[in-house]
């Protein structure tokens, strides 16, 4: 399942644009960007891991 340029908002924030994809086990990825910042979140899991991203911490970090 795969949706692509939907958006996400949370109150007092501008909404983002997201690409959102499913794949049965447990394969997600979650990406948020906007406009005037670009990217600004990749998370999601595969059959090894887990991770995420932001480019809002200072340096931009990978977690897994």
């Amino acid at each position: 399942m795969q949706s692509q340029n939907a958006t996400v908002s949370v109150a007092g924030m501008p909404s983002v644009g997201t690409d959102i994809a499913l794949e049965r086990p447990g394969k997600f990825q979650f990406k948020a960007s906007a406009s005037f910042l670009g990217a600004l979140v990749d998370m999601g899991s595969n059959d090894e891991m887990l991770w995420f991203w932001t480019s809002q911490t200072k340096p931009a970090n990978v977690y897994f």
